[in-house]
């Protein structure tokens, strides 16, 4: 009866020793993973301390609902690669040709569409046009 009890422990004890190797092993993947998608996109909106080489966009569904995002702006990037960057970085779609048609899986209508200005002046043409600079402000209204 000894014995048996025994083997019954050392089977529970072996099978927690187990699924805690299991557990570090798949942490440790996630990390290496998250890692090498982070260091592979290169217009990821990066986060740094210092806010004069930051760039924000603010996405504004209209119904009050809002996300921001914040990041230091490569060279020659427009207002179109920084909503990529934030459609990376937030997990989300865009789709835009001359104007911003869909974000979010949001798409513009007769009634409401997407509108985007560039420290607070509405861009008229495709957002592939205007180039950023860090301190910008970038808004995507949907109204």
């Amino acid at each position: 009866m000894k014995l048996e009890l025994n083997y019954k422990f050392l089977i529970v004890v072996g099978a927690a020793i187990l699924a805690i190797v299991i557990i570090c092993i798949c942490n440790y993947q996630f990390s290496y993973d998250l890692e090498e998608i982070i260091s592979s996109q290169p217009m990821f909106f990066v986060p740094v301390k210092e806010h004069r080489y930051l760039a924000s966009l603010i996405l504004d569904y209209g119904n009050g609902h809002k996300r921001k995002f914040e990041g230091k702006v490569a060279q020659n990037m427009t207002v179109l690669d920084a909503l990529i960057a934030s459609a990376r970085a937030g997990r989300f779609k865009i789709k835009s040709n001359s104007q911003v048609e869909v974000i979010d899986g949001i798409e513009n209508t007769e009634q409401k569409k997407w509108i985007c200005y560039l420290n607070n002046k509405k861009i008229d043409s495709s957002p592939a046009q205007y180039i950023i600079k860090p301190r910008d402000r970038i808004e995507c209204k949907y109204q």
